[in-house]
């Protein structure tokens, strides 16, 4: 009994979490500074923005970092990391919308070109092909799954959304080999039937896309049971081997709009390139920046409504 209520509270904790946040009017929501990874090396350029509910054409950014330099101005800006030695770096943005004035952080790790780190890259899964495994294990594994064909546009409007953002998103894992060990990569993968004669469009993968091999890797999770998609990294290959409990992360998005599916898609990359994905404050974090990414947009807060109605299991508390 004690257990039964302990379980109960637990849910109830995060669905008054989720609630909370579904309630919050754009005027309450802060600004978000974030970083197109959390760690680079040194000399790279990545993009930085801030992004903020309220925000007008009139608003201006002062960005402020705590070391390199920033190049060009705006809501979207290049951080220049030449000269800059490993170790934590802040960059600091002021917003100004007429007299209000907001400010928000991102932390950026810059890394010795030696040290362990997520760096994301992307391949097809082909029938044929295991994943890599002993001397060839890449640090975490993604996967972009789908339990079956799309039944109606909408669903397919969501897949080939995904698949898109995927395409954009993530580099080709073949030319990071060049540069980085395997262990330091995350490899992400998208399960096709065949490579040969894809063409470089959503639409092509969708056309070849493995829904059995998709379907034997959602076995392993049998709580979930909608069509997806499901993007899930694990620290484990995951159509052979079982994922470890705790070192997984799992977003369903089988109720996001295709027309925000790519933002679900930018902020959960964001995450499994982190240090120890898996844990729940970071989620709590990915959470709180994907509402307002959607705030941002325009897209308002029915699908942000939709998309909370059950908040644990859309960020994978269980």
């Amino acid at each position: 009994m004690c257990q039964a209520t302990g379980r109960i509270r637990k849910h109830a904790h995060w669905i008054l979490l989720g609630l909370t946040l579904v309630s919050m009017s754009a005027a309450d929501l802060p600004p978000v500074c974030s970083l197109e990874k959390p760690s680079a090396l040194p000399g790279e350029t990545i993009w930085a923005r801030a992004q903020y509910p309220s925000a007008s054409s009139n608003t201006t950014y002062e960005w402020k970092p705590a070391a390199g330099k920033i190049l060009r101005s705006g809501a979207s800006v290049l951080w220049n990391l030449s000269a800059v030695q490993p170790g934590m770096y802040e960059l600091s943005a002021k917003l100004v919308v007429g007299s209000d004035v907001q400010r928000c952080t991102a932390k950026l790790l810059v890394l010795e070109p030696s040290q362990e780190r997520g760096e994301l890259g992307g391949a097809l899964l082909d029938p044929k092909q295991h994943e890599g495994r002993g001397g060839n294990a890449y640090g975490a594994y993604t996967y972009v799954l789908f339990r079956g064909g799309p039944p109606d546009p909408q669903t397919r409007e969501r897949y080939l959304a995904v698949l898109s953002a995927w395409q954009k998103l993530v580099p080709a894992i073949g030319k990071l080999e060049n540069y980085y060990k395997k262990s330091q990569l995350n490899v992400t993968y998208v399960p096709v039937t065949t490579t040969k004669g894809i063409q470089d469009t959503a639409e092509s993968l969708l056309a070849n896309y493995d829904y059995s091999r998709a379907t034997v890797i959602l076995h392993k999770f049998p709580n979930e049971t909608e069509r997806g998609p499901y993007l899930i990294t694990s620290t484990r290959p995951l159509t052979y081997d079982e994922p470890r409990a705790h070192e997984t992360l799992l977003q369903n998005l089988s109720s996001v709009p295709g027309t925000v599916a790519a933002y679900w898609m930018e902020s959960f990359l964001r995450q499994a390139s982190q240090d120890r994905f898996w844990l729940a404050p970071a989620r709590v974090s990915f959470a709180l920046q994907l509402r307002t990414l959607l705030e941002t947009t325009g897209q308002g807060l029915a699908p942000v409504a939709t998309a909370f109605s059950d908040f644990s299991k859309y960020l994978g508390w269980k």
